[in-house]
């Protein structure tokens, strides 16, 4: 075996944007000529990259939402991501998936409990879909500061993926680790490091439509003269085929052929991590920071008043086993709450949607919509109405649209009386 490990780490997400009342994506403008930002982004990435067996070949992580859609709209496909991935587990005896939190929230933004709730509810999701329990998290946007990193440990996971801007104290030649980080409580965590400008040009010669060997010969091939043991790369998964349709085809000729050719060999970092190496330094993690804008800002705060509310309530009236009832969401099946559980699932939606406002999946409408859901599934247990404290932070012409989704939902209730739950494992 070659001396040098490689991994490239994808990540695959889009936001949870079905109706929460029926489980129905409907039409969005921004994905055409497709009628929705799944058709578009199955055609050009999800389908090209199964059917290359790419799901064989990176590390990746990838949410629930998408996969519930796939499940349900291209089982083919879906099948596909499944079967790649136990083949990967029996091969190497470890696993190519990261776990992820269920709804992509940035975890900085949340509570320490909401925190471990997102972190534990994305494992068992994947648990119960994929039947692994991955040893690894991908940090969604990498956010990431020390209580966040105590929260991964708590949930159960090893370790995590950072970029190598988030950090301080990198060893020259180190690679990509893995190296520990400190925290609070007296426990560390191992971290593995990407190369952020290895991951950029590789990003730009696929953009540029240069083959996978000339980015080899011109890039890669001087990087392992002066780096460490691994080398950990990143790209955007919806990015291998949206815009260019052949990085699908690079990316799989690269990991299949050509990183052999360069003196490496191929791992994931859950196989590396099993293999024991021991950190190579203890790295100080650069505190987060994000930027966001005034409509997000705006947003933050109505839905912090209004799932604190939610969350006292929520407490009051399922009792002392509250937040592990909530917690058991994906592996114990309670109907005696099922309403509450759902109402604190789109909440998280909701919080999540912010953050994706900056993309073009994500509309006003997506959190007005969840968060009138999670109003009403409240509503339906004790009569309690909270949709004033929404109401309060809006503009005229969100509250008409608030008002015209709740009462739309709440004749929709009364006539079905069936909800489904949009998260929920299929």
């Amino acid at each position: 075996m070659t001396k040098h490990a490689f991994c490239l780490h994808t990540h695959f997400y889009l936001p949870p944007r079905a109706n929460p009342m029926n489980g129905i994506l409907g039409s969005e403008r921004s994905a055409a000529p497709f009628r929705n930002w799944n058709d578009r982004l199955y055609e050009e990435v999800y389908r090209p990259n199964a059917s290359l067996g790419n799901f064989e070949l990176f590390n990746f992580d990838i949410g629930n939402a998408i996969l519930l859609w796939l499940d349900l709209y291209a089982d083919d496909t879906h099948q596909v991501i499944i079967d790649s991935v136990k083949k990967v587990q029996q091969r190497r005896n470890a696993s190519n998936m990261l776990g992820i939190p269920l709804h992509q929230s940035p975890l900085p933004l949340l509570s320490r409990r909401d925190r471990l709730t997102q972190l534990i509810w994305g494992k068992e999701a994947l648990k119960s879909r994929f039947g692994v329990e991955p040893l690894g998290v991908f940090l969604p946007e990498f956010a990431a500061d020390i209580p966040t990193l105590q929260s991964v440990v708590d949930a159960g996971y090893e370790f995590t993926v950072l970029r190598s801007s988030q950090v301080n104290g990198l060893p020259a030649n180190g690679g990509a680790g893995p190296y520990q980080i400190r925290l609070s409580k007296g426990d560390s965590i191992q971290v593995f490091v990407i190369d952020d400008e290895l991951s950029a040009s590789l990003i730009q010669e696929m953009t540029e439509r240069g083959g996978s060997a000339y980015w080899v010969r011109q890039e890669l091939a001087g990087h392992l003269r002066s780096c460490g043991p691994l080398t950990l790369l990143y790209t955007d998964g919806n990015a291998l085929g949206q815009d260019h349709m052949k990085e699908a085809d690079f990316v799989h000729y690269l990991l299949k052929t050509e990183i052999r050719s360069a003196g490496c060999h191929l791992v994931t970092l859950e196989e590396y991590h099993k293999q024991g190496h021991q950190p190579l330094a203890e790295l100080e993690l650069i505190p987060y920071e994000r930027k966001e804008t005034e409509q997000q800002a705006h947003w933050r705060d109505a839905l912090h008043d209004l799932m604190t509310e939610c969350n006292l309530l929520f407490a009051e009236l399922v009792g002392d086993n509250a937040w592990k009832i909530r917690d058991q969401a994906f592996s114990v099946e309670n109907t005696e709450h099922i309403e509450l559980i759902r109402s604190q699932m789109a909440l998280q939606r909701a919080w999540a949607n912010v953050a994706a406002l900056e993309t073009p999946y994500i509309t006003d409408s997506h959190i007005i919509r969840e968060a009138a859901y999670a109003i009403l599934q409240i509503k339906l247990v004790n009569g309690t109405d909270f949709s004033t404290i929404l109401s309060d932070r809006m503009t005229p012409k969100q509250i008409s649209e608030f008002t015209e989704i709740l009462h739309t939902m709440m004749q929709d209730a009364r006539a079905t009386g069936t909800y489904p739950v949009v998260d929920a494992p299929v």
